[in-house]
């Protein structure tokens, strides 16, 4: 056999190529191992981002159990129902408007829903309220449960839950913003069986 193959040009393009040929098989293998690697460390971040989350709803409802757990059935008896508004400015706005006949918020239950942890009860306002912006923050400071302006909420609030909610201003030559509100609200307590 000769070899005089070996000296021909192409013969050295072919060992150049066939001594590439295993770095470059070590290159896709390297390569599809870092792809590998991205992939599991993208799922790690998602894992991670559910485990947070998932603490997060965790905490949200231990909070929300602890307040089932404390709330006081007469909320709305004892701490809205209780609140009067305006007082002797309710009298210039009777003559403005005759929606206002007692100026206390009085709701009444709808629709009643249980189940084994739950009672869910729909409370709609009886009649339209007069109200300034002092009015209007101590009240929604006790029905949302947070602190607006001063105002705090009482404990033993249950689970409330503003399901319609009407506020009109009330053109008044006052120097104060009168509103007229009406709402709708879902109260959720746990059920004592």
């Amino acid at each position: 056999m000769k070899l005089y193959y070996l000296y021909h040009p192409l013969a050295y393009i072919a060992i150049a190529i066939a001594c590439c040929i295993p770095f470059f098989c070590l290159y896709l293998h390297v390569q599809e191992k870092l792809d590998v690697v991205e992939n599991l460390e993208k799922e790690m971040r998602i894992l991670s981002s559910r485990e947070v989350y998932a603490g997060r709803i965790n905490e949200q409802g231990e909070i929300l159990s602890k307040q089932l757990n404390r709330a006081d059935h007469f909320y709305l008896d004892k701490n809205i129902e209780t609140l009067s508004f305006l007082g002797q400015k309710l009298g210039s706005l009777r003559s403005f408007s005759s929606e206002i006949l007692d100026n206390r918020l009085l709701f009444a239950e709808e629709k009643i829903t249980k189940d084994d942890y739950l009672i869910e009860v729909e409370e709609k306002q009886q009649h339209p309220v007069a109200l300034n912006m002092e009015d209007l923050k101590r009240l929604l400071s006790s029905i949302e449960g947070v602190t607006i302006g001063g105002f705090t909420p009482k404990n033993g609030r249950p689970q409330l839950i503003v399901r319609d909610f009407y506020l009109k201003k009330v053109p008044a030559s006052s120097e104060e913003d009168l509103f007229i509100i009406d709402m709708k609200l879902i109260k959720r307590e746990k059920y004592a069986s």
